[in-house]
């Protein structure tokens, strides 16, 4: 049997991991961060301080859409349309329970209203958009805006928007037992997924307010935030 020489056995070592293991490592390279990454992440919110929400009052609403916040049209509302949403809280609720069972009406009502005044009427369950498997020149089709798109609202528009409706309730003190807090935030290896979120204020407990799933002028999920982050990490959050 023919010995090898040393040389010739790091050489082959060498074209082993160049061919073989190297792209494993480059394709299992996401998942290896997920997984070493501090799970404090878990609760920020990596799109603070950009566009989307950051009401300012009933006259300057920013409302999101088209996939990443890519369109935002600025929304004032009547009174009589704020009413709407005011009476969603009377009687004043007696207990957090309660309070949430109001906010999910109040919200889910907030978004028709945005509806009303924006293409978000548009918007389909998840991202079922009816031309999401067009191309970018086939969607545009003359216009400055992708038809696929317009109205369409994927899980970063919706938290975004939900957070803006929340927000602009709790500083009107509608809530009793609730403050609106920064988006909900789950990952796993294939995708990530956001969503509104409050927390009630005597025992910290935060709740997601997630309006991703039905389309326009459905009510949106309040599922405790540790229940709703709590998925498979190697099948996806989109569920």
């Amino acid at each position: 049997m023919t010995r090898l020489s040393a040389t010739t056995t790091l050489r082959r070592w060498q074209a082993y991991i160049s061919v073989r293991i190297a792209p494993a490592l480059v394709l299992m390279l996401p998942v290896l961060v997920a997984l070493f990454t501090p799970a404090a992440v878990s609760l920020a919110d990596p799109r603070a301080g950009e566009s989307g929400a950051n009401p300012g009052g009933l006259d300057d609403i920013p409302v999101c859409h088209g996939f990443g916040c890519r369109y935002k049209d600025i929304v004032s509302i009547s009174a009589d349309e704020w009413n709407q949403i005011k009476a969603f809280f009377q009687p004043p609720a007696t207990s957090p329970d309660e309070e949430r069972r109001q906010i999910r009406k109040a919200a889910g009502w907030f978004e028709v209203i945005m509806g009303h005044h924006t293409p978000i009427y548009l918007d389909q369950p998840k991202d079922n958009y009816p031309d999401r498997f067009k191309s970018a020149s086939e969607q545009r089709a003359g216009t400055s805006r992708d038809t696929g798109t317009i109205g369409q609202l994927d899980c970063v528009d919706d938290s975004l928007n939900m957070t803006t409706y929340l927000t602009l309730m709790d500083k009107a003190g509608l809530f009793k037992f609730h403050k609106a807090v920064e988006r909900a935030y789950r990952r796993s290896a294939v995708d990530q997924h956001f969503a509104g979120q409050i927390e009630e204020i005597d025992t910290g407990q935060r709740w997601a307010v997630d309006s991703w799933f039905y389309g326009y002028g459905n009510l949106p999920v309040v599922e405790a935030t540790k229940e709703w982050s709590d998925v498979p990490f190697l099948f996806g959050t989109s569920w």
